[in-house]
């Protein structure tokens, strides 16, 4: 979050250090079974993405996550278009996209160091709507989790509300599988280069594996 907010001595980040308030709950799932379109959690929650599939096939676990920053920047928000402070509104919009995708990005870089061990990580991660996964499936992330200790609830359109939150699923890469093999991005296997939401080739490995290749690469041991 802190390279989000910035300088807490500007007095405009203190205003907005108020009024953000993340807040997350999630689940840790045994993945029971993937196949070609679609994957299985334990409880017999099927997920159906065949691009989630591929992704989370060398992975044992998956973690189902709501997250939000709270409904304090929608009220500013809509207080500064109210007031006609246009700028001001769409700054804030961006900061609030901003913070609530930090606090997603901390708690799965939180989550692979706890659980992938020192060689291991995470996956990318998916939210519903994303690629080939129906929006609609947003039910099933709810079930999984404890919406209500984030502080978010589902509309009968699936809007999330507080706008301002994200819900998704990502898998654990576990001590002792290789990153560079478990490590699966869908992006390069689509055509739309164009597309907003795609993510360039990049790793997710825990910090330790992250030491260990720089090391490597300085010749440090």
């Amino acid at each position: 979050m802190e390279r989000i907010l910035g300088d807490e001595k500007s007095s405009g980040i203190r205003r907005i250090q108020k009024i953000i308030q993340p807040r997350l709950s999630f689940a840790i799932k045994t993945i029971d079974r993937v196949d070609g379109d679609s994957v299985t959690l334990e409880g017999g929650v099927v997920l159906k993405s065949g691009k989630l599939a591929w992704v989370l096939e060398c992975c044992r676990l998956a973690v189902c996550f709501v997250a939000t920053i709270g409904p304090g920047v929608e009220r500013e928000i809509s207080r500064l278009s109210q007031e006609g402070c246009l700028t001001d509104e769409y700054l804030l919009d961006r900061i609030g996209s901003l913070a609530v995708e930090a606090v997603v990005d901390d708690f799965q870089r939180e989550m692979g160091e706890r659980y992938g061990g020192a060689n291991g990580g995470t996956t990318l991660r998916f939210s519903p709507g994303y690629c080939d996964w129906p929006i609609m499936e947003q039910r099933k992330i709810f079930s999984l989790v404890d919406s209500r200790r984030a502080g978010v609830r589902l509309t009968p359109s699936l809007l999330m509300v507080p706008r301002k939150s994200i819900s998704g699923v990502f898998g654990i890469i576990e001590e002792g599988r290789p990153t560079w093999r478990a490590f699966r991005n869908p992006c390069l296997q689509c055509d739309r280069r164009s597309c907003p939401e795609r993510r360039e080739p990049r790793f997710s490995p825990s910090a330790g594996s992250v030491r260990k290749r720089r090391a490597g690469a300085r010749g440090d041991g």
